[in-house]
């Protein structure tokens, strides 16, 4: 298994999506972070595999653009595959 977390702050703006193995590990190399304290709620979600975790990752930050992640802003979600992706319907790209 793998999990799936996003960070919001208390407008429910999201700061920072992942991907872990070892929550906890990840969690306290989170805390290190000049943002921590902007935290205020963590949404977690586990997925059954490294490989979909990935996929989901990376649809949600290109889609939700959080503040504080630095890779896969470049192109942005269409639309339509959101739900999907939200719904844990992973689809190839055509």
């Amino acid at each position: 298994y793998h999990y799936l977390y996003a960070f919001l702050n208390k407008q429910k703006d999201f700061l920072y999506i992942g991907q872990t193995k070892d929550f906890d590990q990840r969690m306290r190399q989170h805390k290190g972070k000049e943002w921590w304290d902007l935290v205020s709620e963590i949404k977690l979600e586990l997925v059954q595999s490294k490989e979909i975790a990935v996929r989901k990752e990376e649809c949600l930050i290109r889609e939700l653009k959080p503040k504080h992640n630095k890779t896969y802003h470049v192109q942005k979600l269409k639309q339509q595959d959101v739900p999907n992706i939200l719904y844990g319907k992973i689809r190839e790209a055509a």
